[in-house]
This record gives C-alpha cells, sequence and structure tokens, in this order.
C-alpha cells in the first residue's frame, strides 16, 4: 500500500477541524476527502504534519531535502528515473513515456529501467532498485541521496530465533564466571551453535554479526565489563522500584564494611590494614558510629549501636590513647582553611539517634546472635538486605567513596585501593598508628563530614536550593521527632560491650598484653593466686584505654584504666620506632629456633672442655716425662709429638686415635719404647 511519511492511502487524518481520508498520493502532495460531506481538497505533506503533530516526520523529510539539494547530477537523475517507476513522470517532466505506463506490471517495467539506467551508465542490480522505488514511496528523493538515513539496522533483524537464544542463554550463563572477551563469546556461541543445531549451520552468522547480537542481548549483564557490576544488575529486581523514605532519624540506618585503603602500624608494630565499619542514618545522612578493626565482628556491631545511640560526652571512656603530642603539631589539608573560631564552632557533638531500623547485608558479622540480642534488647527492627545485592545499601556504598576521596587519600600509607593507584611503598612512609587513625576519623566525621552538604539532602519542591549539612537537617527534623531521645545509661552502655574473663592480679588486670587497675579492685586483687578466680569484664574494641570489670559481689561495674601511658611523652614514639627498626635489624628467634641454638651452643662448649681438659693432661704428662728421664721440657714434648705422628701414621682410621679427647691418661703407662721401667 503506498505511503508517504508514515500517511497511507484511507487512513483517516485530523485536519482544520474535521477529519479526512486520505484519497490520494502524488509525491508529496496528498488528497484528501471530508468524512462527513465528502468535499475534497489537496495539501502538502509539510502542512499536514505540521496539521497531525508528526514533526519527527517533518525533520526527518527536511533532513531528506537538505541532503537532495546537495547531491550530485548522476544522483538527481537516478532520483528522477526511480519517481518515473512510482508515478510514471517522465525525467525532466516531460511527457509520460507509454512503456513506463502505471498500467504495465511492476517487474517489466522494472527491468526496461534498469537496461536504460545501465545505457545511461548507472549500473543498478534488481534488488538495490526495488529497494529505490519503496524508500522513495515513503519519504520522496531524498531517499535516494542519504538511503543511510531512511533505513533501520537493528542488530537483531535477519538473525535465527536458534542464534538468539544460544546468545542468550550464554549470556546468563556468563553472569557469575570472570570477564572474557567478545571474540572468546563468540566462538563459544558457534561451538555450543553447532552441538545443538548440527542441521542448521547455514543460519549461523559470521563473527561480527554474533558480537553484535552478544552486544545487543548483554545490555547490563556486559560480560566482558566489571564481574561485581554484572552480578549487581543480575541481583536487581526486574520491576519498577518502590521508594522507602527515613521521615525522621533513625527510620532507617544502614550499616557495612569495606576495607580501609591505608597501611596502619597495628599493635604488633608491624605494618598492616584494618577494616571500615560505619553506621550511617537514611534521613540526616549523619555517621552515627564508625569500628576500625583488622576484622569485624557482631560484637563490633553491638558496641556500634552502643555508640550511636550514646552522645560521645556521656560515653563511659577514658581519654584517646593516642600520641597526642604528635596530633597537636599534626596538620591535615582540611583543616588549614579553618580558624580557630571555625574549628570551635564546627568540633560539635553529633547528634544523638535513636536506631528503629537496621538494615545490614547477609556477613558472617552481621547474622551473629549477639547482633541479634542486641537489637532485641534495644527495640530495634532488623532487617537484611537480598543476597549480592549492595544497591540496597546504596547510601552507605556511596558514604565509602566520598569518605576514600575526602579523607583516606590525604593520609600517608594510602594505596589508593588498586594495584593502579598504589604508590611506590607506601608501607614504608611515616605511618599513622591504629589509634591514631581512629581518632583522626572520629575527629573528621565531626568536623566535616556533619557539617558538608549532601546532595541528598535537597529540598525536593526547590531542587536547584542549597543542600543542607547532616548537622542542620537533624536539627531540621528534630521538632517533628514526637519524643526526646534518651542516650543509654552507663550500665545499658557496658551491657553491649564485648565480654571477658581476667583474674585480678596485685598490680590490676591484664589484658590484651595492658595493664588495667583502680583504687576499687583493692579487696579483690590476687584472685588468681588464691582461689583462680575469673572476674567478668568489658571492653570497646575501638578504645583500649579502658575496661570495665564486674564485681559480682557489689553488682556494679568498676571502671580500670590503663596504667601504662607513656606513649603520650614527647619522644616516646620516636624511641619506639627507632627500637622497631633497630630489632628489624638482628634475626629475631622463636621459641623453636631459641631452644636448637641453647642445645647446640651446649654441645659445642662441652666439647672444647674436653679438649681443653685432654690438651691439660698432656702437657702434665709431658712434665713428667721430663723428670723422669732429665730431659729439657723442649725435648720432651718433641719427643711426644714424634711418637704422635708415628701412632697416628701406623693407624690412619682408628676412631681412638683420631679423637684425641677420648684418650684416657689415668691408665696410660710408659713402655720400653721410651726406655722407662716401671715401677715396682
Amino acid at each position: 500500500m503506498k505511503q508517504i511519511g508514515g500517511f497511507r492511502l484511507g487512513d483517516t487524518v485530523a485536519f482544520r477541524d474535521h477529519e479526512w481520508v486520505v484519497a490520494t498520493i502524488a509525491g508529496t502532495v496528498f488528497g484528501l476527502r471530508e468524512v462527513l460531506s465528502g468535499d475534497v481538497m489537496s495539501t502538502t505533506l509539510t502542512e499536514l504534519v505540521l496539521a497531525t503533530g508528526r514533526t519527527d516526520v517533518l525533520e526527518s523529510s527536511r533532513h531528506r531535502m537538505i541532503a537532495l539539494h546537495d547531491a550530485d547530477e548522476g544522483t538527481i537523475l537516478l532520483a528522477e528515473h526511480v519517481r518515473e517507476l512510482v508515478d510514471g513522470t517522465a525525467p525532466g517532466g516531460g511527457e509520460p513515456r507509454p512503456e513506463y505506463g502505471l498500467g504495465l506490471p511492476q517487474g517489466q517495467r522494472n527491468g526496461r529501467k534498469l537496461e536504460e539506467l545501465k545505457g545511461l551508465g548507472i549500473p543498478v542490480g534488481d534488488s538495490t532498485l526495488r529497494r529505490y522505488i519503496t524508500e522513495y514511496r515513503k519519504y520522496g528523493p531524498a531517499a535516494i541521496v542519504d538511503g543511510r538515513s531512511t533505513r533501520t539496522y537493528l542488530p537483531l533483524d535477519g538473525v535465527a530465533d536458534e542464534v538468539i537464544a544460544t546468545c542468550h542463554g550464554l549470556i546468563r550463563e556468563r553472569v557469575r564466571s570472570s570477564s572474557t572477551t567478545w571474540t572468546n563469546l563468540a566462538a563459544e556461541v558457534r561451538l555450543r551453535f553447532l552441538s545443538e543445531w548440527p542441521t542448521k549451520h547455514s543460519l549461523l552468522p559470521g563473527k561480527k554479526k554474533i558480537i553484535q547480537v552478544l552486544q545487543e542481548l548483554s545490555g547490563d549483564l556486559d560480560p566482558t565489563g566489571s564481574a561485581k557490576n554484572r552480578q549487581t544488575a543480575e541481583n536487581s529486581p526486574k520491576r519498577v522500584f518502590s521508594p522507602r523514605p527515613a521521615l525522621l532519624p533513625g527510620g532507617e540506618v544502614q550499616v557495612d564494611s569495606s576495607p580501609f585503603d591505608v597501611i596502619v602500624r597495628m599493635p604488633d608494630g608491624r605494618p598492616g590494614k584494618v577494616e571500615l565499619t560505619i553506621m550511617i542514618d537514611k534521613a540526616t545522612r549523619s555517621i552515627m558510629a564508625t569500628s576500625v578493626k583488622k576484622k569485624n565482628s557482631g560484637t563490633d556491631v553491638a558496641a556500634m549501636l552502643a555508640d550511636s545511640m550514646t552522645p560521645p560526652p556521656l560515653r563511659p571512656t577514658g581519654l584517646p590513647a593516642i600520641d597526642t603530642w604528635r596530633l597537636r603539631r599534626m596538620d591535615l589539608p582540611w583543616a588549614k582553611n579553618l580558624t580557630p573560631e571555625q574549628k570551635s564552632l564546627l568540633d560539635t557533638t553529633r547528634p544523638a539517634i535513636v536506631v528503629n531500623r537496621l538494615v545490614t547485608d547477609n556477613g558472617k558479622d552481621y547474622r551473629s546472635h549477639v547482633v541479634e540480642a542486641a537489637c532485641a534488647q534495644l527495640g530495634i527492627v532488623l532487617t537484611r538486605s537480598a543476597v549480592r545485592t549492595p544497591t540496597d545499601k546504596a547510601m552507605v556504598e556511596r558514604a565509602f567513596h566520598t569518605i576514600k576521596t575526602r579523607f583516606v587519600m590525604l593520609l600517608p600509607g594510602q594505596t589508593g585501593g588498586t594495584v593502579e593507584a598504589r604508590g611506590h611503598q607506601p608501607e614504608r612512609e611515616e605511618l599513622l598508628d591504629v589509634e591514631e587513625l581512629i581518632w583522626l576519623f572520629d575527629a573528621w566525621v565531626a568536623q566535616v563530614w556533619q557539617n558538608s552538604p549532601m546532595e541528598g539532602l535537597r529540598d525536593p519542591r526547590h531542587p536547584a536550593a542549597p543542600p543542607l549539612s547532616p548537622n542542620a537537617m537533624y536539627a531540621a527534623m528534630f521538632p517533628f521527632v514526637g519524643y526526646l531521645p534518651m542516650p543509654l545509661s552507663e550500665r545499658d552502655y557496658i551491657s553491649l560491650m564485648p565480654i571477658d574473663e581476667r583474674t585480678i592480679q596485685k598490680d590490676g588486670v591484664e589484658f590484651g598484653r595492658r595493664t588495667y587497675d583502680s583504687p576499687a579492685l583493692a579487696q579483690h586483687r590476687s584472685s588468681g593466686l588464691l582461689g583462680k578466680k575469673k572476674y567478668e569484664l568489658r571492653y570497646q574494641p575501638t578504645d583500649p584505654s579502658r575496661i570495665w570489670v564486674y564485681i559480682d559481689q557489689t553488682d556494679e561495674y568498676v571502671a580500670c584504666d590503663w596504667r601504662d601511658r607513656r606513649v603520650d611523652t614527647p619522644h616516646s614514639r620516636r624511641m619506639w620506632e627507632l627500637a622497631a627498626q633497630v630489632r628489624s635489624t638482628f634475626h629475631p628467634l622463636d621459641p623453636d629456633e631459641g631452644l636448637g641454638e641453647t642445645i647446640s651452643l651446649i654441645e659445642r662448649a662441652h666439647r672444647q672442655w674436653k679438649q681443653e681438659a685432654a690438651k691439660s693432661e698432656r702437657a702434665e704428662l709431658s712434665e713428667h716425662l721430663d723428670n723422669v728421664q732429665g730431659r729439657t721440657a723442649r725435648e720432651g714434648r718433641a719427643a711426644l709429638r714424634s711418637v704422635d705422628d708415628e701412632t697416628i701414621a701406623a693407624n690412619p682410621t682408628n676412631p681412638e686415635i683420631d679423637q684425641a679427647d677420648d684418650w684416657n691418661f689415668d691408665d696410660w703407662e710408659p713402655d720400653e719404647a721410651f726406655g722407662i721401667e716401671k715401677e715396682v
């Protein structure tokens, strides 16, 4: 059926407030007949497109007319000959030629036109001519000039369903596999297709076409891209996402862990890496609690819940166990532009937020019974995200990226997170201690994060307005909370800490290779010597400055501070760093090596003592011979050596003679060889 610009014969269109039927189409001129009255009128394609709102067709036609204006004479002549096959108009606008009359069969007219074009030096194939005729009927003469603009090729056009099914199945199977290349996938598709449909090998396209089909079908499951992104896209639900807004602080709190891309000095003095865990409120974007450990556990998550629901000034902890002398002179880039007045205003206490819902992933630390018990004790609804779906906690995942770019990259020893971004030997830089890193990150959260505008904290009614900071958002939401958040009591806070058992010695409690003491432990000392009684103690995993010992006789927790605080002296850090260098210079011995070295030392000393004893006995014998025979000491020793040499030469393999330290001189008696008579 004839069609121009998306309009066909018999179509009903709304034009000039009436309904019309397309009666005739001549090039870009349309003959219309009104439906009710039967009146007839003619109009152009441009007017019809504007009246019906088909501006896409107008823009396409305009583009093609511009291309026609810029075409060469040969292309314009070809367009005129194609038009003759469409509506019978002779090239150049002359009289219609009878051999190309519209009453003749299309195939007959096409054959004559091919011969004519060949004589004009315009060789065109039969299929190409047929395509020209179809495109001319749709888009006019410009379709001959810019054929690419009139053709729409899709990667799956002309591909057999069997090939599409094979490619689709392979892409689904490669979701959990490692990334590969399109060439390898195309080869695998070819082998699988030939094995499943051996009689349909003619349907299999070439490698380039197979790669196009794979790229079209893969979408977010790109088998050559990031494996993590591919698996995340696979786990995402194939439905419209329903928002889960947090209307008030604590309505939803997300928690997750990520490697801290920085090398620090561990408690054993060696460089190492730790893991960062943060707990962030969805409504205000406030970081409520943090944990920096080598490996996070369920007890650490419970301690973070206690920290999130207790403001820092109310936490029953001691002074931070860090090198405060060094921190006093530390000047980080984010604090250089702040005046003392600004620092005093920004260093504020973070908000106290009561957690109503806690969203975690399915890690072993979050599935711990300790976390479930802590949530039950505090009345928190525990929600776990879908398996391998980090998008369920998109906010906390995005927070890790911000922490990396705005804090971690400014620290000494930062690794960049990838092998490509890692510097040359970052472990040799002036590394921070774990306690220093904890203190710095906590201060950065309070001074920078809580007072920085967040893109997610914009007014939806005025999206162009400046965003708010977490502290400002909390202050704005606070009047609508409806209750006053009460912080945990000291006993409730301590009850959420990890538990252990230790004895109370004369000098205090030894825990974590540190000694803690308090005057309140006076009457309970030496429990390990008297009755081997162990007391329950609680500790903060991220703060080694204090522990709490539970005294069952009085039903109270006794706070015990760390006794040895020499790390706060001016030269202590440099001294211990130098000691670590000296220690690495000498080869340290482990217990097994020390035991072996002790045995070897004793054996060497015993052998040396026996050799010295044998040498002393030989000297006494030589002196005795000198006295008996009247020889000088020198002649006696020379005679003894000559006898020794003759004896060894006569008995070269005698072990008793080879080992001088095994001779027994107590039973030795001189014989006639020395000219000595035996004593009667």
